[in-house]
């Protein structure tokens, strides 16, 4: 099943009655755990990565974006329900775009040193 948008999920969702899950995931066993509980259950599900650890600066051993993109996208393929894809509270706004352009559908930036104009 496709990518559906996050407003469509949330529309389906609240005219239904049901909630719908994002369980972050860390690596490929986590998030093949999450896509299994969606198949088993029928649930739609929000797929996805952290964007505040993924591309620190900081981690001694970097992980590539790119992997991590084409294993949800795969996963997202497979889904025979709905799911949205997000790259989840980041404030590197370069990785951000960057997740835009590898084909997550949805992008959070959090950061919580700026301010609420900013």
């Amino acid at each position: 099943m496709p990518l559906v948008s996050f407003k469509k999920m949330m529309e389906d969702a609240e005219k239904g009655g049901y909630a719908v899950g994002y369980f972050e995931s860390w690596n490929l066993e986590s998030l093949q755990a999450v896509w299994e509980a969606a198949e088993e259950t029928r649930s739609p599900v929000i797929l996805g990565f952290t964007g505040r650890q993924l591309p620190d600066p900081r981690r001694a051993v970097p992980e590539e974006l790119e992997l991590f993109t084409a294993m949800g996208l795969t996963f997202c393929k497979l889904a025979s329900v709905p799911t949205v894809f997000i790259f989840n509270e980041s404030p590197y706004l370069n990785s951000i775009k960057k997740a835009i352009d590898l084909g997550f559908n949805v992008v959070m930036f959090s950061d919580e040193k700026c301010s609420y104009e900013e």
